[in-house]
């Protein structure tokens, strides 16, 4: 596991790249997390990994990051990103589910949610050459 954790999440937000992120094990315990409030229950974390398998509940429920509520619009064709909205917003969510971890990283509808998607990829993309 690489030392510090939270200069992965922090350097997204330091760049403006995202609004927030954190990065959790598979069994969803939290590594790093750019804002201490950015948080996932246990509950709403599982909801999101079984969307991975079966995306279906997911669809029709949407999920919960912080305490927003998202709808999901798009999983990726290497079943590894997803992608959500919030109506009442516009904010997105980017979520990469690597070999070990998962990055989990919010955009405000100012941002560019192209931006968001495209960092949390290249990030996801290099902790899964490293292993994770």
């Amino acid at each position: 596991m690489p030392s510090e954790w939270s200069d992965y999440t922090q350097a997204l937000v330091d760049k403006g790249l995202v609004s927030q992120c954190a990065i959790y094990s598979m069994g969803g315990t939290q590594w790093a997390s750019s804002c201490p409030r950015f948080s996932i229950t246990q509950q709403h974390f599982q909801h999101m990994m079984d969307g991975f398998q079966d995306p279906t509940e997911l669809r029709t429920d949407g999920l919960e990051v912080g305490d927003v509520h998202f709808t999901l619009t798009r999983l990726s064709n290497r079943d590894c990103m997803m992608v959500a909205r919030c109506s009442a917003t516009g904010a997105g969510c980017v979520i990469y589910r690597c070999a070990r971890c998962v990055i989990i990283a919010t955009h405000e509808d100012a941002l560019q949610p192209g931006m968001c998607y495209n960092a949390v990829e290249r990030l996801g993309d290099f902790l899964l050459e490293k292993g994770y």
